[in-house]
């Protein structure tokens, strides 16, 4: 008996030894796919796997009902080409004038096409006019249709925006303050959201090879072709007794991961990106956190004014959600998550549906089967709303980042509960969790401070939490930090002892190139921005500010050959006019540098340095 339990350990190391030789033996056999969930703990093959996505009209063939109703909702619309049956706008009189800039827009149709001119009257005289046309209408109809125009594939928003609630044309939203009239880019970040994933030119930021056409079914389900071979084998899976696992199925997610489908885009907010990560990372299944947190001020009073698109982050504030699931973090629960697909049917469009079915979701808690016993309501403010639930406690309101919208608050709670006022800021905080640590805080706070709200607030808290972590070394974020700053001389230091060819950011080697350019090191620059360039080449931004260090260091050859590039790429680029024009004075070519002037000012009536050079070449 004295060696039993030592042979009995020799045993024991053995069969585990072979058990997990067994194991990784079938994790070498499974596919590629199956291996990736199991590492990241996805039931759903579709998740982490290298499923790729096929589009709707695969989704169709055998989905037609859900397919049929889907295509009339809000996602379904929510992207499309110009025309003039996805436009919901009034044509009659499709004007507005933009009184602090002194501009006028109109938008009409040239036959099937779309147009916008924009132009300035001195007196009965048109001294400016730029016509444009429109590519893309963005927005079901429910609120807004926004315009898109392209130069060749790269897309820009025009200056002229339909509200629907208010049958009114205006300026796009923060235009108002700021019009940027046709230059507003338009990045992954913002197609990613109101659109299915388009097929980017990855040597540019906002190029596109191939642009979808609204919101598609792979959006909530994640990629298909996994799904789809299997059915074309004719393997098919009875999903009312059991789930197939070839493709998500949102419903049968823990409520986390269900919220984190919707909140991807229903959380507008100030999205960064985890390192090495893009907006095209995020599949149905994941945990958001994973690829971004999105970031949000946090007022002391909720009901202070709060932006468009905040659904998930209202709703996660309500009463109803956070008592609904609390002991179901980590598993599938339909008996007590409350998520937002209780209310919302994603194939049937809010407005073909029922208040009755709004209505049963609050009776589940609220009532008995047919009616809504626990209302508190006189009887005579529940006969005034219709019995609707909705009209009390989620009432319509405005959106504090889109004018002449109304929008349902979505943080559920009795009518005396709003009550309009401001409240104070008490910071930033991350939505949708993740870390929150001192690093992760510094960069929220500074891209918010850049992106959103120039309030000294959130440069003080980016200085605040810089002290914590220390920004004296090199690395991405402490260049972008002092960048901000408009510390040039702390960026050049930070860049002196870098190899510029290590360096894997291109926006990182782009501020460097920016700082010493600033600080008039133009040889040093031209290595910075050749590298910038090396990992976007398309990115006609980094091209000029290029162009303009190769005037500087009287490099005419190169100079030339970098713009005929950025024509190549884009005709309607004022700057490229610009330096074009200095190039040509630097030949001594004033006629042509006076046409390329006057070229700046067709698209840019505004430009002064244009302005200043025609005075300077009309005195001479």
């Amino acid at each position: 008996m004295e060696n039993a339990v030592p042979f009995l350990n020799k045993q024991l190391k053995l069969i585990c030894a072979a058990l997990i030789l067994c194991f990784v033996h079938l994790l070498a056999c499974l596919p590629q796919e199956e291996k990736e969930n199991i590492e990241h703990k996805s039931p759903f093959l579709n998740v982490y796997g290298a499923a790729e996505y096929v589009g709707s009209v695969s989704c169709e063939n055998c989905h037609a009902q859900q397919h049929a109703t889907y295509i009339h909702t809000g996602m379904g619309q929510s992207f499309d080409t110009a025309s003039k049956v996805k436009s919901f706008a009034d044509f009659k009189n499709a004007y507005i004038y933009d009184s602090i800039n002194d501009l006028h827009y109109k938008a009409f149709w040239n036959g099937e096409e779309m147009m916008m001119t924009e132009y300035r009257l001195k007196g009965a005289d048109t001294i400016h006019k730029r016509t444009e046309k429109i590519s893309y209408i963005i927005g079901s109809g429910h609120h807004t249709n926004s315009h898109f125009w392209m130069d060749n594939g790269y897309v820009y928003q025009a200056p002229m925006t339909w509200y629907v609630q208010e049958e009114r044309w205006g300026l796009p939203p923060g235009y108002e303050k700021n019009n940027v009239r046709f230059s507003r880019k338009i990045e992954m970040e913002c197609m990613s959201c109101h659109n299915s994933l388009p097929t980017m030119n990855k040597q540019a930021t906002h190029k596109y090879i191939d642009i979808p056409k609204g919101i598609s079914c792979e959006r909530c389900h994640g990629p298909g072709s996994i799904h789809v071979k299997e059915k074309m084998k004719g393997i098919m899976v009875d999903t009312k007794n059991e789930a197939d696992y070839t493709i998500v199925n949102p419903k049968r997610l823990p409520w986390e991961l269900q919220i984190d489908i919707c909140q991807r885009c229903h959380l507008q907010g100030n999205a960064v990106l985890k390192p090495g990560k893009s907006f095209e990372d995020f599949r149905p299944g994941m945990p958001l956190s994973d690829i971004m947190q999105v970031y949000l001020p946090v007022y002391d009073n909720p009901n202070h004014p709060f932006v468009m698109a905040s659904h998930a982050e209202r709703f996660k504030m309500s009463e109803c959600f956070t008592q609904s699931n609390t002991d179901s973090i980590g598993k599938y629960n339909p008996d007590m998550n409350f998520t937002c697909i209780n209310c919302h049917n994603p194939h049937v469009s809010v407005r073909e549906t029922n208040i009755s079915k709004f209505n049963s979701e609050c009776s589940k808690c609220h009532g008995g089967k047919d009616e809504l016993q626990l209302c508190s309501a006189p009887k005579v403010d529940l006969d005034k709303a219709n019995n609707n639930c909705v009209e009390c406690h989620m009432p319509l309101t405005g959106s504090a980042d889109i004018p002449h919208v109304a929008i349902h608050d979505h943080y559920i709670r009795k009518p005396k509960e709003y009550i309009k006022e401001e409240g104070k800021l008490v910071g930033l905080k991350s939505i949708n969790g993740g870390e929150n640590g001192d690093k992760e805080l510094l960069k929220a706070y500074l891209t918010y401070f850049e992106k959103f709200d120039s309030k000294t607030f959130y440069s003080k808290q980016a200085d605040k939490y810089a002290k914590k972590v220390g920004v004296e070394e090199f690395n991405p974020l402490n260049v972008h930090y002092w960048y901000n700053k408009q510390n040039y001389k702390k960026v050049v230091s930070l860049a002196k002892e870098v190899d510029v060819n290590m360096v894997d950011n291109h926006f990182t080697a782009y501020q460097i190139a920016q700082s010493l350019y600033n600080e008039l090191e133009y040889s040093q620059s031209l290595k910075w921005y050749n590298r910038s360039l090396s990992l976007k080449p398309l990115n006609v931004e980094y091209r000029i500010a290029k162009t303009q260090v190769l005037l500087e260091l009287n490099k005419a050859i190169e100079a030339q050959k970098e713009l005929d590039f950025i024509f190549k790429e884009q005709n309607k680029n004022s700057q490229a006019y610009y330096l074009r024009g200095i190039l040509m004075l630097q030949k001594g070519s004033r006629t042509r540098a006076k046409q390329n002037f006057i070229e700046v000012l067709k698209l840019n009536p505004d430009d002064q340095k244009a302005k200043a050079q025609l005075k300077s070449l009309a005195e001479l």
